[in-house]
């Protein structure tokens, strides 16, 4: 599943020799030039399923493309939005790769690293984001506080109010924490961890059913299957 403005701009983008901004695929859709099964659609955000419902702009069919997905081994130092300025993920992304709809799923803060999948796919999007699904971060930090465990369990309130829902928490080593939550709220991680002990590294190692051996990926992104 994926917006109607992405597909249309993935199509208009695959046809041209240029990338078609975004906004002019919205454009199109409002001022009713695309149909959905028929059926005239206005509003850009609209969920479809290529391949399965037709899509039409001012009466061409626009074919389903193939989705792509790659993994990547974030490295610290790195934004996940593209920018102009700052170092972004997408930077690393080779050109062979590189496509107008592939998005990050799930992002990192600059700092964090580890397992960051990029996928075409809505659909795969909204489910590795849905509260059913679950990441785990590992944290390079000194031995816990006494207690810190059962406050995560029984989910934490942070200081600024936010309540969090129960996450696990266990000690790997002498020196690592495992974090696995079920959201994905602002430097929620090291909020969690704040005063219970002290983290000098984040890294994610697994997203729903994703999971990386960070020895093993490269902060090259590669194409990988849907699983």
């Amino acid at each position: 599943m994926v917006r109607l403005d992405h597909a249309l701009r993935a199509w208009a983008t695959a046809s041209s020799e240029h990338s078609v901004p975004l906004k002019q695929a919205q454009q199109r859709i409002r001022r009713g030039e695309v149909s959905v099964d028929g059926t005239v659609v206005t509003e850009p955000r609209h969920q479809v399923v290529p391949g399965v419902e037709s899509i039409a702009c001012d009466g061409s069919p626009v074919p389903a493309g193939e989705h792509s997905f790659c993994l990547m081994h974030k490295p610290p130092g790195y934004i996940c939005q593209r920018h102009p300025r700052d170092p972004s993920v997408y930077d690393l992304v080779p050109e062979h790769l590189r496509r107008p709809d592939l998005a990050a799923c799930g992002r990192l803060d600059r700092d964090t690293t580890g397992m960051l999948l990029f996928a075409t796919d809505g659909g795969v999007q909204s489910l590795l984001l849905h509260p059913t699904s679950r990441a785990v971060l590992q944290e390079d930090c000194s031995a816990l506080r006494p207690g810190a465990q059962a406050a995560f369990e029984a989910g934490m309130q942070l200081a600024d109010g936010l309540q969090c829902a129960p996450a696990g928490l266990e000690a790997v080593g002498a020196s690592t924490v495992r974090v696995r939550v079920h959201e994905g709220h602002f430097h929620q991680a090291e909020r969690f961890l704040s005063g219970r002990c002290t983290g000098t590294r984040l890294e994610r190692r697994l997203m729903g059913t994703w999971a990386t051996d960070v020895t093993g990926v490269s902060s090259q992104p590669k194409n990988v299957a849907a699983r």
